[in-house]
């Protein structure tokens, strides 16, 4: 029996050779649709390339395989198709007479760019980079493969709006995110239901990032505007955008994924800026939340909310929206405007129903808060202050769902506190110390929720363990544990990469810290993609540079033997 097996080029799951897929009941005789890359091209002797599944103006996505690694990975290619065309050989891409300096200026764009995505990596809610390459006269780079799919594929197969705690989860990580790749100058304006993925763990990450022109309109290239998510400011090429633009489009996202519809396009609200909420569904969302969504959504960028920050501060803490939002900006459909027969009453204006809610909601937590303060300052006098901070203020910007397996409990409770239970109050239990855990061990404790809000450098913690976290002392079950996870040291060796495989001195350079580059290939009597040297000679192998340096290496390309013979 013929054992052999080959790669789906559909779903890059294993079948007979020749053999329909069984999985996806794709069939060989099945061709790639010019002009994009033939199925089954072979891209750095590792990438085997299958399905387009996306493309605009700057280029396309297809569904690929790692070789090397022996996963489903995500290839993005630069190709603006109003510039460039493809040759007969079904892999080069050439551009058309008058547009090389244009070619050239968006894919040096296109890499920069990329690069700073890519180290943006330490965000979880930020599709990986994997590589970055050049080859066929275009670059590509390689991103992590989403095994779930995405939010708009999720809101359609659910069939019914987000509950407020589950996009929470989702959308506070991203949150977080974006608020440091704005800090980094890093903005993306094509966030859309279409480029959140969600991933089979739960995750949620953002993806689908391209260069600014594409996402405005009147620029070189074909635009890909999302509507509903595109800002006003994209519509025109006189407008900067920044980061109240994204703010504008993750907002858009959140409406709806807690409404199942998105707002009406930018343009048409600039006359009628109301988003209409059925009452039912306006019911289920907290009113801060409808606030921030407000708030978020203003058309007139200067009316909007401006940083992330923010928008994370309205929607953990029940902020009232800004001054500058709009009142009647959100709307629901109502029966008593409907013209009623008979005389009509005189109405008194009333304040808006979520209005209301929030205020007497504030006014019985504020009276439970106070009677309750009395209660334990009576029966346990000053020990009431030892305890942690749990305010929804310490909600975290980071909710990992890991799917690793948990280290052993006894790393989970060898800092649980050890002072007298007696003197604990009811319905409290004690935090334990999760520094120097791991987030997945920490995670593991079924009685607090551990999120992880931030990574950051230490030269005494090693990298991956919890340098610090919020609450500490007691606290009730569920409360909100944030913590920091160490990135290790800024500081990195740079280990030698001079005469082994491209493949392990990208897993010695990744696994080190730094960032690959640009690959290049020189002709050498050396074995076939043997890395010769760095492209910058002042990177000296056992020097330490910065985390995250980016590192372009130079490869041994094959000599061809009539080359060899004429010399």
């Amino acid at each position: 029996m013929d054992e052999r097996k080959e790669r789906c080029i559909c779903c890059m799951e294993e079948k007979q050779p020749g053999a329909v897929c069984p999985r996806c009941g794709f069939s060989d005789e099945n061709r790639s649709r010019a002009p994009y890359l033939n199925f089954g091209t072979v891209l750095q002797r590792r990438y085997l390339v299958g399905k387009v599944q996306s493309f605009n103006g700057e280029g396309v996505s297809y569904l690929a395989y790692d070789q090397t690694e022996g996963s489903k990975i995500l290839l993005r290619e630069f190709f603006p198709q109003t510039i460039a065309f493809r040759e007969n050989d079904g892999v080069t891409v050439s551009v058309m007479a008058g547009g090389e300096e244009t070619f050239q200026y968006a894919r040096e764009s296109f890499l920069s760019y990329t690069r700073k995505v890519a180290h943006c990596r330490d965000y979880p809610a930020v599709l990986p980079v994997f590589d970055i390459f050049t080859e066929n006269g275009t670059a590509y780079a390689v991103y992590e493969w989403c095994t779930g799919g995405t939010l708009k594929e999720y809101i359609e197969k659910k069939g019914a709006p987000m509950s407020w705690n589950l996009a929470k989860a989702l959308f506070l990580p991203l949150i977080s995110s974006l608020k440091g790749l704005h800090a980094v100058g890093l903005g993306h304006y094509g966030i859309a239901p279409e480029n959140l993925l969600i991933f089979s763990d739960g995750r949620m990450k953002l993806g689908g990032f391209c260069l600014e022109d594409i996402r405005r309109e009147e620029q070189d290239f074909s635009p890909e505007l999302f509507a509903g998510c595109a800002a006003l400011e994209q519509y025109s090429s006189n407008e900067s955008l920044a980061e109240y633009t994204d703010i504008y489009g993750l907002c858009a996202c959140l409406f709806y994924a807690l409404t199942m519809h998105l707002p009406q396009e930018a343009t048409r609200r600039k006359y009628d800026s109301r988003l209409l909420i059925a009452n039912s569904t306006l019911q289920q969302i907290p009113p801060f939340v409808v606030s921030a969504l407000a708030g978020g959504l203003q058309v007139m960028p200067e009316k909007r909310i401006q940083t992330f920050e923010e928008l994370y501060h309205q929607l953990v803490g029940g902020e009232v929206m800004s001054e500058t939002v709009e009142p009647e900006s959100i709307a629901k459909p109502s029966a008593s405007s409907e013209k009623q027969p008979g005389k009509k009453k005189k109405e008194r204006k009333q304040l808006p129903h979520f209005l209301l809610g929030a205020i007497s909601f504030c006014c019985a937590l504020t009276i439970f808060c106070l009677c309750g303060w009395l209660y334990l300052k009576n029966r346990y006098g000053d020990d009431l202050f030892n305890f942690g901070e749990t305010s929804s203020d310490s909600v975290s910007s980071e909710w990992l769902t890991s799917s690793e397996e948990a280290a052993s409990s006894e790393a989970g409770e060898s800092g649980t506190a050890s002072e007298d239970t007696s003197s604990v109050p009811e319905g409290f239990i004690a935090v334990p110390n999760l520094v120097g855990q791991t987030l997945s061990a920490a995670q593991s404790n079924t009685d607090f929720k551990v999120l992880l809000t931030n990574r950051d450098f230490s030269d005494t913690v090693k990298e991956g363990l919890i340098m610090s976290q919020s609450v500490e002392g007691y606290a009730q079950p569920g409360t909100v544990i944030t913590v920091v996870v160490s990135k290790g040291t800024m500081m990195r060796v740079l280990p030698d990469v001079e005469g082994i495989p491209l493949d392990e001195a990208k897993s010695a350079l990744l696994a080190a810290g730094f960032q690959i580059g640009i690959v290049t290939e020189e002709p050498s009597e050396e074995a076939s993609g043997t890395v010769l040297r760095t492209t910058d000679p002042s990177l000296k192998a056992g020097i330490s540079y910065e985390y995250g340096t980016t590192v372009d290496l130079i490869v041994a390309q094959e000599i061809s033997s009539q080359s060899s013979e004429s010399e």
